[in-house]
């Protein structure tokens, strides 16, 4: 059975432009991320998907509105608490590139190690479940640089799943990977979703996104949220998108 983990109320999202002063981008959101469910967040470039992504999580402040996670204000939560709430796979500037795999997905247990830097009893055993849900183990002992770009996206993932979050946030995972891999990415993050975990997606690929994904978001003024039938039946898709193939005739 489906919970609403998080919930956004009169939610208005942007950025500073000078001091106290700023610039909003969407205006009165009213989003709910269930439990069990994989949500993709799809709409046109500039439309602020990266900015909800990052307002979510708290990466960045919202302009009004608030933002709760399992029933709690985020305003109120603090950086641990959060990082023990919502796990995030954005783009990665970091360079991380001679860490092993293992090295890697072990920084999502962070949160769970003392001030000492003393690890939890769980850490080994997480460690390990992440590396195997993703099917990556026998890469663990690899440096990142010298992985597929597939095989980097799982990675990352495996990350997030070894922080041990309700919610799962992934900012366009499959924009790098070819048709066969963006195909397994989203496979992979459905049975994620399936087994418990709140996934929210933000990506272009919107045949994957129809088929895979149990709800969207569409921003354009404002996000529309519904099933993917129901979103298409509504014609919202071909009025932002430009979308018109039948979703009920994808071949996957």
């Amino acid at each position: 059975m489906s919970e609403s983990r998080l919930l956004a109320n009169d939610l208005t999202i942007g950025y500073s432009e000078k001091k106290g002063q700023f610039k909003a981008v969407q205006r009165h959101l009213n989003l709910s991320l269930d439990s069990h469910q994989m949500t993709a967040l799809i709409g046109p470039n500039g439309a602020g998907k990266s900015t909800l992504l990052r307002t979510i999580c708290g990466l960045q402040k919202q302009i009004q509105g608030e933002i709760l996670i399992k029933g709690k204000s985020i305003d109120h939560l603090s950086t641990m608490e959060k990082a023990k709430l919502i796990s995030v796979v954005l783009t990665h500037s970091a360079d991380t590139s001679m860490l092993t795999v293992r090295e890697i997905v072990s920084i999502g247990r962070q949160p769970y190690s003392n001030w000492l830097g003393l690890k939890d009893i769980h850490h080994e055993e997480m460690i390990e479940k992440a590396l195997s849900t993703v099917n990556i183990s026998h890469l663990a002992k690899r440096q990142l640089a010298a992985l597929s770009d597939g095989e980097k996206q799982r990675v990352w993932i495996a990350k997030a799943l070894a922080q041990d979050t309700p919610i799962i946030l992934l900012d366009e995972p499959t924009s790098h990977l070819d048709y066969k891999n963006r195909i397994e990415i989203f496979k992979l993050l459905h049975r994620l979703s399936a087994s418990g975990k709140s996934i929210l997606i933000s990506t272009h690929e919107l045949d994957l996104a129809i088929h895979f994904a149990d709800q969207l978001w569409v921003m354009e003024d404002g996000v529309t949220q519904g099933d993917p039938q129901t979103i298409y039946d509504s014609g919202i898709l071909e009025r932002t998108l430009g979308y018109t193939k039948d979703a009920r005739q994808i071949g996957l």
